[in-house]
Order: structure tokens, then C-alpha cells, then sequence
């Protein structure tokens, strides 16, 4: 097999599953690229996050100058086409290079023929425009705040590895500021490294802060009120130091099983349960911490996908869910008790909008944007995923 072959293939495999299948690019890249070599696990990623972030741009050269519809394509071949265009216009590799690389992974003469047609004709084509968030988008978080290019540009750029140190954890990586145990580390088998250990856990630093908002103390009773697929969870009990009760509750069943065999700790107690309708007494918990459902929009930098899986509807849709668990989590906190409501989302209507008539507050002492009823971290901004974060004291 021509050289990259492999690894060009596994991309457009990828692709298919994230596009069609519904997977999500962080998942499965980990997974699909844990046994490859440092540079073929960089060539897949970089060949995945390329395709999804230009997609449409990509689909439309591909349309122009193959003369089909991108639907009346096979979709595996769509597939490697997509990714011959990221090596031919994103990665600048030498035609003869990619051409060969990208059909040499094709089993089938006549297929083998269409594909290198198709991208010794795309050699020639126009290049390709800058990642964009689709029109709407682009509008409603323009309407929201304002200018959006920079958030944009940084939400279509890759993510650096980051980890939260464990307590009692080795000082290293590059500290992020405010975020005290966030790190950024540079190589990622030392990263694979510390979690194996159990010394880490990959978070981003917006996540981290989440965890460091709760406060979470030992003996306390603390609800993670949608706690799949589980990092958070892990915070609140490394807080806690295995003390008082912690309940991490999720509404999807497989989600919830698969976190808990990824905390492994039977000290944790895992509940399926509605949040809207919980089955607990008001003032059961000391803290609630409800990460909620949302748009995902901070999240671009590592699932990219999700601007193209989101709708205008999905918005308000989302917003009227974190209303009614938002409002479920302040009953079931004590008075003198704390709610902390956050999501890995950037639109005005599930962030302030849905704290802002409930009293929230930005926690103290996290880097961010202090907007009053929440406190906003951006990937332009704190070099973060985007994250929003808000403290409702009872």
C-alpha cells in the first residue's frame, strides 16, 4: 500500500462515522488513534478536523469540478475525496504525494479510476476559503455580542492538550492562569501517561474551572445533576476526599453506565434520573451541579461537527430544558446551599438568559468575562473552550 495510505483511509473512515453516523470527532479519533504512531495519529487528526471544520466548502468543490451531486457520490469514496482535499488545499502535500496516498486506499479499479480523476482535476481547482460558522450562527451570536471573528477563528482552530492534575499529581505542564490545577501538556503520551497513573484526568481548563466553582468540601452532599460522561464527576469527588454523599444522575442510561466503568469508584452513587422530575426531597443537597445540556458551541475547537448538527430551533429548545432542570436543581439545594449552572455554550439565550431571572452570579477568582449574572470563557478570550458558568447562592 502507498505510503499513508493507511492513515488517509482511516481518516475518511472517521469522517463517515462523525458525518453520517453520528459519532463525535474527539471520541473517536482517541480511540481510533491510540496505537498509531505520533506522526500518523497527527496525520489523521489534522486530515478529520480539517474535513469537518470546511466541509461545505469542501463539498462544493468536489460537486464542481467531479460534475455530480456530492449525495449521488458513494459515500466512502466522498469520503476520500474529501480528504484528498484537505491534503491537496489545507496541508499543501505534493499532488503525486496525495493523489497516490488517498486512491491507493481504494479496492476497486473503477472506483480507483474516479477517484483519481476527480483529484488530479482538484490539483488545478481554486483553492479554499477560511473555516466559517455557518450564516446563522455568525448572526445570532452577533446579535448577542457582537463581533464574532475572533471567537470564529479560535473556535476553528486546534485545541491544545490540556489536563486537570489530580490531588497529589506531579507539577507538571504549562499552568493556565486562574485555573490553578489546568494544565496544557505539550506531548501526549505524557499525558496518557498521568492518567494511567491516575494523576490526571483530560479536561479542559473551562471544565476545571466548573469543578472549582462548586467549592465541593468533604462531608458534604453534593448531586451532579447530569453527570455523564463523567470528568466532572471525578472532580467533585477528589474535592470531597471520598467523604459525605455524592450523586452523580444522568437521564440517558448508556451514558450513564459508561461513566461510571470510566470513574470506577463504588464510593460514588450513579442514578438514572430525570432532572426535571427528580426523586428527591427539596433541600436534600448541600451543592447541585448541573453542567446542562446546550448547543455545544464552545466546543468547536474538538467537535466541530456540531455546527453542522445544530438547528436555529435547537436553541430555544435547549433553553427551556435548562430552564425547568435549572429550576428543579435550586429546590433541591438547603438554604445557605449553592447551585452552580454551567454550559460549554456561548449564546446570550442559555447563558445569561436562563440564570439572569434566577439570581445567578459569577463565581470569584476564575479567569473570564464578569457579565454580571455569569462569568464567560472563550476560546478568544481565556484560550479555553467556551464556558459558561454561574453561581446561585440559596
Amino acid at each position: 500500500m502507498t505510503k499513508g495510505a493507511a492513515s488517509r483511509s482511516l481518516a475518511a473512515e472517521l469522517v463517515g462515522r462523525i458525518v453520517r453516523d453520528g459519532a463525535y470527532s474527539n471520541v473517536v479519533l482517541r480511540s481510533a488513534t491510540s496505537k498509531l504512531s505520533p506522526p500518523d495519529r497527527a496525520l489523521v487528526y489534522a486530515d478529520v478536523y480539517a474535513v469537518l471544520r470546511r466541509r461545505d466548502a469542501i463539498d462544493e468543490l468536489i460537486a464542481g469540478v467531479s460534475g455530480r451531486s456530492v449525495a449521488d457520490i458513494d459515500p466512502d469514496l466522498l469520503d476520500r475525496l474529501r480528504v484528498g482535499v484537505v491534503e491537496l488545499k489545507v496541508h499543501n502535500t505534493p499532488p503525486h504525494a496525495a493523489v497516490d496516498s488517498i486512491v491507493g486506499g481504494v479496492d476497486n479499479r473503477g472506483r480507483r479510476g474516479f477517484v483519481n480523476a476527480v483529484l488530479r482535476k482538484l490539483v488545478g481547482a481554486a483553492e479554499l476559503p477560511p473555516p466559517r460558522l455557518p450564516d446563522w450562527i455568525r448572526s445570532v451570536l452577533e446579535t448577542d455580542w457582537g463581533t464574532v471573528d475572533a471567537f470564529e477563528a479560535a473556535s476553528l482552530a486546534d485545541a491544545p492538550l490540556a489536563v486537570r492534575l489530580r490531588p497529589g499529581a506531579p507539577e507538571v505542564g504549562n499552568a493556565v492562569e486562574g485555573i490553578a490545577p489546568a494544565r496544557i501538556i505539550e506531548d501526549a503520551a505524557t499525558a496518557g501517561d498521568l492518567v494511567r497513573k491516575g494523576e490526571a484526568t483530560i479536561a479542559d481548563p473551562a471544565s476545571t474551572a466548573v469543578g472549582m466553582a462548586v467549592e465541593a468540601a468533604p462531608g458534604e452532599r453534593i448531586l451532579d445533576m447530569a453527570a455523564a460522561p463523567g470528568g466532572k464527576t471525578i472532580h467533585l469527588r477528589d474535592a470531597m476526599e471520598g467523604t459525605g454523599l455524592l450523586v452523580a444522575a444522568d437521564v440517558h442510561h448508556r451514558r450513564l453506565v459508561s461513566a461510571a466503568r470510566r470513574v470506577e469508584d463504588p464510593w460514588i452513587s450513579w442514578l438514572l434520573v430525570d432532572g426535571t422530575r427528580p426523586a428527591f426531597k427539596p433541600g436534600s443537597f448541600d451543592r447541585v451541579l448541573l453542567d446542562a445540556p446546550c448547543t455545544g458551541l464552545g466546543t468547536l475547537r474538538r467537535r466541530p461537527e456540531i455546527m453542522h448538527r445544530i438547528e436555529p430551533r435547537s436553541i430555544d429548545d435547549l433553553a427551556k430544558l435548562q430552564s425547568r432542570l435549572l429550576d428543579a436543581a435550586i429546590d433541591l439545594v438547603r438554604p445557605g446551599g449553592r447551585v452552580v449552572y454551567s454550559v460549554c455554550t456561548v449564546t446570550a439565550a442559555e447563558t445569561t438568559g436562563i440564570v439572569g431571572p434566577r439570581g445567578g452570579r459569577a463565581p470569584a477568582g476564575l479567569p473570564g468575562a464578569d457579565l454580571g449574572s455569569g462569568l464567560m470563557l472563550r476560546p478568544d478570550t481565556t484560550g479555553t473552550d467556551g464556558m459558561f458558568i454561574s453561581v446561585i447562592d440559596r
